[in-house]
């Protein structure tokens, strides 16, 4: 009589989960289906050093370390530079993390640093400064120096360019820095 009492209690427990929509009898005993996993605090890092997009699309914060993390926005209102990764895998960023605590740290950097994007592993990284300057900057060598020298030659020019200039600092390591005035934006006559 026992074995009979447990296949009708088995069968009552079937029926009981189905009704319910539980499955109560697996292998490992009795789970809700679809159950909430338990999810601890979540811990942002104190600042972020830049909003990464990839092909324009939002991929998150970077973080002072060169990682990239998914943090509500609101949580970083300041503003704080773009970085456009292009085709670049999120993973090589840990240089551009150190690249912009320079330019940020400078006293040489002509205004904040607005927007950094990755062109190629040949031509490297563009900048483009809130005082409208923009600089081809090639990959992050000499990244202090390369901001003094960069000082040093629009000082030089300033009564000679008629807008907001144009560096070239790809060429830095042959000892070379093209300087010229940024083209303004073509305005249709229609």
């Amino acid at each position: 009589m026992a074995a009979a009492a447990v296949l009708v209690l088995g069968a009552c427990a079937g029926a009981a989960a189905y009704h319910f929509g539980r499955q109560w009898l697996r292998e490992s005993g009795p789970v809700a289906a679809n159950a909430p996993k338990p999810r601890g605090p979540q811990y942002y890092p104190k600042t972020a050093a830049a909003r990464v997009t990839q092909k324009g699309k939002p991929l998150g914060f970077l973080s002072e370390d060169g990682r990239v993390f998914q943090a509500p926005a609101s949580l970083y209102p300041n503003a704080i530079p773009q970085v456009e990764i292009g085709k670049l895998d999120p993973s090589e960023l840990g240089g551009v993390a150190q690249f912009l605590e320079a330019v940020a740290g400078s006293r040489d950097a002509p205004s904040a640093l607005v927007r950094l994007s990755y062109v190629s592993r040949q031509d490297g990284w563009k900048a483009l400064f809130a005082d409208g300057t923009r600089a081809e900057w090639g990959d992050f060598r000499w990244t202090d120096l390369k901001l003094e020298r960069m000082r040093q030659v629009l000082d030089d020019a300033k009564n000679d360019l008629s807008g907001p200039a144009n560096v070239d600092l790809r060429y830095f390591g042959d000892g070379r820095i093209i300087l010229r005035t940024a083209p303004e934006k073509s305005v249709s006559m229609r």
